[in-house]
């Protein structure tokens, strides 16, 4: 709706309630402000003029941060170095927000015009986050949150039990599963320093809860994923991609 809102002649109202969506209707309003379209945001309010058009241009599509999240958690859960080409620290995508988590967690992030770098030194602290910003990253830090030398709390991420599983759920099944101890909460997880085990993990028909449980195979080994195809839905090529990845 909000894309063809300012060639309308009346232009668009929207109000949004909740913050579920709001990191992608952001990315979107600042895309269309790139291409000459403006638009306001106050509270729940979005307001798009009409009458606008749209000015062509030569434009470089950003890499998909959220693919790109488990080779930067590779990196920081083993103690490697990954360089991400495209991804800069001015990407209108809310997941980038999870390269400053594993920052957090004790990997080092540099940033450069063109590319990003990050290394990790194989030692993770806890970190307590409020993940609404970047929803689709909960199973990436889950996945490497036993690793860490204290508990992580993922926080106000409620609407991932209605994604495609309810993750919030699924990842407590499979983390238990491996060993850790985990306390599910309505709106998150939080996870303590565990020892773990290799199991068979369940993918529920979910792309993220596949990959994410791959990164912590790399850390454990014998650690199984069911349905690995399931990756396909958007990153056909994952597990070829994982494989390459050298120490």
């Amino acid at each position: 709706m909000l894309m063809p809102a300012p060639i309308w002649k009346a232009g668009l109202k929207l109000r949004v309630i909740g913050d579920a969506a709001r990191p992608f209707i952001d990315m979107t309003l600042r895309l269309m402000e790139a291409w000459g379209a403006h638009s306001s945001v106050e509270g729940e309010m979005i307001a798009v003029p009409g009458g606008q058009w749209y000015r062509a241009q030569r434009f470089v599509v950003e890499p998909d941060a959220s693919s790109a999240s488990y080779f930067a958690a590779a990196a920081a859960l083993v103690g490697g170095k990954v360089r991400i080409e495209g991804l800069t620290s001015n990407s209108v995508q809310g997941d980038i927000g999870f390269l400053g988590v594993l920052q957090q967690m004790g990997a080092r992030v540099t940033w450069h015009p063109d590319h990003v770098e990050i290394a990790g030194t194989g030692r993770l602290v806890g970190v307590d986050v409020a993940m609404n910003s970047m929803p689709d990253m909960a199973p990436t830090l889950a996945a490497i949150a036993p690793f860490a030398s204290s508990p992580t709390k993922i926080r106000n991420v409620a609407f991932i039990r209605h994604h495609e599983s309810d993750r919030i759920r699924a990842l407590a099944t499979e983390l238990r599963r491996l060993g850790a101890a985990v306390i599910e909460s309505d709106d998150g997880l939080e996870i303590a320093p565990s020892a773990m085990r290799p199991a068979v993990i369940e993918t529920y028909d979910d792309h993220r809860i596949a990959m994410s449980f791959s990164v912590t195979g790399l850390k454990l080994g014998g650690l199984k994923i069911k349905d690995p195809g399931c990756v396909a839905k958007t990153f056909p090529d994952f597990f070829d991609r994982l494989a390459a990845l050298k120490n």
